[in-house]
């Protein structure tokens, strides 16, 4: 392992997600400046939308993914994120989601394991819309 001092930043691919408490548009923008301070730098390369919804986590009426996924889009275009994708969409998200989009998404991750066969029909839509799935444990 190197050194922090002597690591460049072009030699990290940095991926980070909108919490499902910062979904919505501004949420989403207070929260890529606050991860831009936190992690030191001024760019990030893979942004994720971590849950489409928030349930019981949120003790306030949070926005819509869809106004994520609006707010990465303009951080893209600013190339303050290099790649923008998603986290735990089923099929009928990711249907809506390349119906919305102005920026195809770089990456698809979701929760694969033993006890988790049900998203097998994600992976099998992913591989036939040419995007990259990410399995994640």
């Amino acid at each position: 392992l190197r050194s922090a001092d002597t690591l460049n930043r072009k030699d990290v691919f940095l991926v980070t997600k909108v919490d499902r408490i910062s979904l919505g548009y501004q949420n989403t923008m207070n929260s890529i400046d606050s991860s831009l301070t936190n992690l030191g730098t001024d760019y990030i390369d893979l942004l994720l939308i971590h849950w489409p919804f928030c349930e019981q986590a949120c003790d306030k009426e949070p926005g819509s993914w869809q106004d994520t996924w609006r707010a990465m889009e303009d951080l893209h275009r600013k190339g303050i994120v290099r790649n923008i994708g998603v986290s735990n969409f089923d099929v009928e998200q990711l249907t809506e989601l390349l119906n919305i989009t102005s920026v195809h998404p770089a990456a698809v991750q979701n929760h694969f394991d033993l006890f988790h066969q049900a998203t097998e029909h994600v992976r099998q839509y992913v591989q036939g819309e040419w995007l990259s799935g990410e399995p994640c444990a």
